[in-house]
């Protein structure tokens, strides 16, 4: 309490009144510096900073420190200390809004915010006590034990000072924190650091980092600190580190007590090997029952097919993350008794499945999705997301998805094809390619029947390969013929009154084959103009980033499964009608693909070729341009017009 609240003398006693006058003004000269201190230390804060990090930024990080303190394998410290300038407060802006994640292994045991105004006024504070707790929604888990605590900042005058602090405790390491450079949309860094120690001797902290930013490496006491420093970054600047990050791993972890080393990719493969071993096997009645079904199949291959398809029309997907259940599969009991199982356990029941059949298989940890992140052979790091199978039979490899209800038994599709994945094999797990589909297995040929007058386009397809996939045609086909309709006229907005006239999907080989006819009125793409039709030459939206990554940051190119696209427009050219406008022919080859353009007009029968090949291919830095330009042409393949003048007749 201050002494001008508490003060309460008696003004007969003059002497004392006197002293305490003294005293008074003392603490009011005193309070007044400390006042004015704070408010100019506050301005300082604020002022001396280079423009670059104030124009144009929604918030400017004063000051930043992360730490992380390796204790031992199941003992680990991290905290954050953040001091942050809000000059603009809306949902958008990242350090306005708190997200504190922990689960079974995370603990949070202390969590502050300080709001001050910009002459160094509090304003607010919060605690733990005042953040939401939400159980974390991933979108497809039934069952998750992640959690996290949530504060959005009110909106508070800008400019507003906010403080933060965090600190967590950790009871497992094969998960550590990783050091993100990058803080968010229009966020500049004044000074930033991320700090390691490590205290346990017995063991050694492998650092992997996305761009080649130095650090020091120092020893004290026995203790080795790894620092990172940042200062004076742009939100322009800081673009170049957008998701980019440093990553820690321990060579001895622990995780739920089970031990692993982390010094190569078999010895994190026995540790997987280990725990799924801890997840048990079917119990001998479950054993029969499958052994009696297989029993009258003689071929090793039949005997997968089989077993595949009794997974497929037996077993549902549902993911279940509770505890280290992230890394360890469900029983396989309980698989075969509640008819459902993640990635993990449908996989280990599988192999469990082709086991009783004398199936040699091997279980695979894979990156599926995006392509992204992949493992490297000299760095031992989790960047996978996702479990397949594969079947040894007759000196081939059979890879199963077990959690589709579709795919056939040695087809990946585009989710987990061309990836690099974790063999799991005892004393033997080793890094493998997954099966690669190019543009020769890749194939869409479209013909497009077009009707100006009548304002009707019929359509043909056949479709092979990872191309039955684009816009999910794949899955839409599956549905009946209204309900396809309703998905189809979502995703391609510009037609209406389609009509199914047949649809089919089979396999071949192991390839999907999917074949459509149907007829659509093409609305927005044909329009009239007085006597002219002006006909667009895209009449489908595809998605076609399945097939292609782009890391714009080092602007380099992957085309990650090929395609040949063979487009063919006709048009009948009646003869109240002629032609006004065609495209011009195109033929460009090149080492990634290829672009044909050409118009042919006999018989009064105009029709449009449209050839596009991308070939499996990484494009180096170096040739991004080039590259860039390329699509750039087949892009514009896709939007060519035709252009005919018809006479009423």
């Amino acid at each position: 309490m201050s002494l001008l609240s508490s003060e309460n003398y008696n003004l007969s006693q003059v002497s004392i009144a006197v002293q305490k006058f003294k005293i008074l003004k003392y603490f009011l000269v005193t309070l007044f510096s400390l006042i004015y201190g704070s408010v100019l230390t506050a301005n300082t804060a604020l002022h001396h900073i280079p423009d670059s990090l104030i124009s144009g930024t929604d918030a400017l990080i004063l000051s930043k420190s992360e730490t992380i303190e390796i204790f031992s394998r199941n003992k680990i410290k991290y905290e954050c200390k953040q001091k942050s300038v809000i000059y603009k407060n809306d949902k958008n802006t990242a350090p306005t809004t708190y997200i504190v994640p922990y689960n079974h292994f995370v603990k949070v045991n202390k969590l502050l915010i300080s709001i001050s105004s910009a002459d160094g006024k509090k304003i607010k504070e919060f605690s733990r006590k005042d953040f939401k707790d939400f159980a974390y929604n991933d979108g497809f888990s039934v069952a998750n034990d992640a959690r996290y605590l949530y504060l959005k900042l009110d909106a508070y005058p800008t400019p507003f000072i906010v403080e933060f602090f965090v600190s967590t405790d950790r009871s497992q390491s094969y998960y550590l924190p990783e050091f993100r450079f990058y803080e968010g949309d229009n966020v500049s860094v004044l000074e930033k650091e991320f700090k390691v120690l490590q205290y346990d001797p017995e063991n050694t902290l492998m650092v992997k980092s996305d761009i080649d930013f130095p650090y020091t490496e120092s020893e004290i006491g026995g203790t080795k600190q790894y620092l990172w420093k940042m200062s004076n970054i742009s939100p322009k600047a800081a673009r170049y580190f957008q998701n980019e990050s440093v990553y820690f791993r321990l060579n001895n972890f622990e995780m739920d007590g089970f031990t692993g080393n982390s010094s190569d990719w078999k010895e994190l493969g026995n540790w997987f090997f280990k725990l799924n071993q801890s997840a048990g096997y079917l119990d001998n009645k479950s054993k029969a029952e499958i052994s009696s079904l297989v029993e009258p199949i003689k071929s090793p291959r039949e005997k997968v097919n089989f077993l595949y398809s009794y997974l497929q029309n037996n077993m549902r997907y549902v993911s279940v993350q509770l505890g280290i259940g992230g890394l360890k599969p469900m029983a396989p009991q309980k698989v075969h008794n509640s008819k459902y199982g993640d990635c993990k356990a449908l996989s280990f029941y599988m192999k469990q499945l082709l086991d009783i059949a004398g199936i040699d298989s091997r279980y695979i940890i894979i990156r599926a999705g995006i392509k992204g992140v992949e493992p490297e052979q000299d760095y031992v790091m989790d960047v996978f997301n996702h479990v397949i199978l594969c079947a040894l039979v007759d000196h081939d490899t059979i890879f199963l998805e077990c959690t589709s209800k579709t795919l056939p038994p040695g087809y990946l599709s585009h989710f987990t094809s061309n990836r690099t994945a974790l063999l799991i094999e005892e004393n033997n797990s080793r890094l493998i390619k997954t099966p690669t589909y190019d543009h020769h297995t890749n194939m869409c040929i479209n013909r497009y029947i077009v009707n100006p007058s009548e304002n009707r386009v019929e359509f043909f397809t056949h479709r092979t390969g990872v191309s039955t996939e684009i816009n999910n045609l794949d899955i839409l086909i599956s549905m009946d013929n209204s309900e396809f309709q309703k998905n189809w006229n979502d995703l391609n907005s510009d037609i209406s009154n389609l009509r199914v006239l047949a649809k089919s999907i089979y396999i071949d080989k192991n390839i999907p084959v999917l074949d459509l006819n149907m007829e659509f009125a093409p609305n927005k793409k044909i329009t009239r103009s007085g006597k002219r039709y002006i006909i667009e030459t895209n009449f489908e939206k595809s998605d076609f980033t399945r097939l292609l990554t782009h890391n714009k940051r080092k602007n380099i190119w992957e085309i990650v499964n090929g395609i040949t696209l063979k487009d063919s427009i006709e048009l009948a050219i009646t003869e109240n009608c002629k032609v006004e406008k065609t495209p011009k022919t195109v033929n460009i080859d090149n080492d990634y693909g290829s672009l044909n353009l050409s118009v042919n007009l006999a018989s009064e029968l105009l029709v449009f070729s449209r050839e596009v090949t991308l070939k499996i291919s990484k494009i180096p830095a170096e040739e991004a341009e080039f590259f860039s330009s390329f699509m750039d042409k087949i892009n514009k393949g896709f939007s060519e017009k035709l252009i005919i003048v018809c006479e009423q007749k």
